[in-house]
């Protein structure tokens, strides 16, 4: 009896898996959100990145104008 009910259940868990139905869907949803949080999270970092070099070249370039020395 037991080993009809593992059977039942294998079976089952193989057919909801393969389901293309609200729950797959809203899945891929979620996870298609994910992913475009990451890249958007990915591209801030990105842009926050080149102001922080921008700023940095930016007072270096002006210490180097008011001192004629490297700075």
């Amino acid at each position: 009896m037991n080993s009809k009910i593992l059977i039942a259940l294998f079976v089952m868990a193989g057919m909801t898996a393969c389901d293309d139905g609200a729950a797959e869907n809203l899945g891929e949803s979620i996870d298609n959100a994910a992913y475009e949080a990451e890249q958007a999270a990915r591209d801030a970092a990105d842009r926050f990145d080149e102001a922080a070099t921008d700023t940095a070249n930016a007072i270096e370039d002006a210490c180097e104008d008011a001192t004629d020395q490297n700075c």
